[in-house]
This record gives structure tokens, C-alpha cells and sequence, in this order.
């Protein structure tokens, strides 16, 4: 199972941790909730493909 995080979603959040020091040497996780499968992102892919 795999997360798919678009760029400018991970760059806010990447972004928001910049402003703030006390993250420094913190672990986070910047991904979406959604879950899929490689088929489901496959199929995903395609369709918006035109396949």
C-alpha cells in the first residue's frame, strides 16, 4: 500500500515546519491520508490517460 502526496500539498507543509525552529531534529510524516494500491494508482493513472 502506497501514499500519494501532490507537491505543492507537501510543500506547504514543508514549508510551515521551516518557520518554525523547535522542529528542528523532529520527525514528521507529510503524506495524505488515502491509501492505494499500485493497481489503484495503475488505473488512476490511466483513466486520467484516456486509457
Amino acid at each position: 500500500m502506497w501514499t500519494l502526496t501532490h507537491h505543492a500539498d507537501f510543500a506547504l507543509g514543508f514549508t510551515g515546519l521551516l518557520a518554525h525552529p523547535e522542529a528542528l531534529g523532529e520527525t514528521f510524516h507529510l503524506t495524505k491520508d488515502e491509501v492505494l494500491s499500485w493497481d489503484e494508482i495503475y488505473r488512476t493513472v490511466a483513466e486520467a490517460a484516456g486509457v
